[in-house]
């Protein structure tokens, strides 16, 4: 499995994290982990901007990845509305009781 974090920036400060779980080589085993933005920071949309460049980086390194995934706090209902804002769904699946997300790319 290869793990791919990646620092989230507003001008010259990190606010956040973002981290790629997959199996390269698979067209469906794409994860998000360790995911957020500095709670002095949230509400001011930089969690939906990073996500989108996050989604649209993986279809440009990985052009045969067909979906991403990921797992969210069951209580987490500001993530999961951002999710599901973006076009992700819950699957019904839980990964360590927590709901699974999944966006087709």
């Amino acid at each position: 499995m290869l793990w791919r974090p990646y620092a989230i920036y507003a001008d010259d400060t990190m606010i956040g994290f973002i981290e790629l779980a997959c199996f390269p080589e698979s067209r469906d085993q794409y994860w998000i982990y360790h995911f957020f933005i500095d709670h002095r920071q949230q509400g001011k949309g930089y969690g939906k901007i990073a996500l989108q460049a996050f989604i649209q980086l993986v279809k440009e390194t990985h052009p045969h990845c067909e979906q991403v995934c990921l797992a969210v706090h069951p209580e987490n209902t500001r993530a999961q509305h951002l999710y599901t804002s973006l076009g992700f769904q819950q699957t019904g699946e839980k990964l360590y009781d927590e709901p699974i997300f999944r966006i087709a790319l």
